[in-house]
């Protein structure tokens, strides 16, 4: 991993915990209508999302628009280094799993990744060129090859920066959606 990366990653995430929750709220609401006005969400049936931590995008109302318009929704499980979706009705289902996140059963039906048609992916950081700058553990790079739908990426307009330094292993987002609306690559 280069120092780039984990410069970047810290002063990103520090960033990122430094949105007041107030302002946080209002992101997630204004990401999730974003989200819900793209023609991959109206044409879309099987949607993968993830249960945020305390410093990212909530995608609470966004699931909540996905489940009155009757979509299927996914969220992550993590098992060793593996991740898959399994697919979420209620958010009673979630219960803490891997680093203490909200993840699904992995009795519920999992998602097959290339019939998932729209994929939200969290990061510390997004370009405009759709590189994301993730954690650092591996998980999303590993699973998204695989996944046919269209992949957008959320994050704080803070959380917009010039350049991510890729590598060969990472996957560009096919946009980018924050508070102040849709970057398409």
């Amino acid at each position: 991993m280069s120092a780039d990366k984990v410069s970047l990653r810290k002063r990103y995430a520090d960033r990122r915990r430094g949105v007041l929750p107030e302002q946080r709220q209002l992101a997630s609401q204004a990401v999730a209508d974003c989200l819900t006005q793209l023609p991959e969400y109206q044409t879309g049936h099987n949607i993968a999302l993830f249960s945020a931590t305390p410093d990212e995008i909530d995608l609470s109302p966004f699931w909540e628009c996905c489940r009155s318009d009757g979509k299927q929704c996914f969220f992550p499980h993590v098992t060793g280094q593996d991740m898959a979706f399994y697919q979420v009705l209620q958010p009673a289902e979630l219960t803490r799993g891997a680093f203490g996140i909200l993840e699904p059963s992995v009795k519920a039906p999992r998602l097959n990744p290339g019939r998932c048609d729209l994929i939200i992916v969290p990061g510390v950081a997004f370009d405009r060129q759709g590189g994301r700058l993730g954690l650092g553990k591996g998980f999303y790079d590993r699973y998204l090859p695989q996944v046919s739908g269209c992949r957008v990426g959320v994050c704080v307009d803070e959380c917009l920066i010039d350049q991510v330094p890729c590598e060969p292993h990472d996957v560009r987002m096919h946009m980018v959606v924050t508070e102040s609306g849709v970057i398409r690559i």
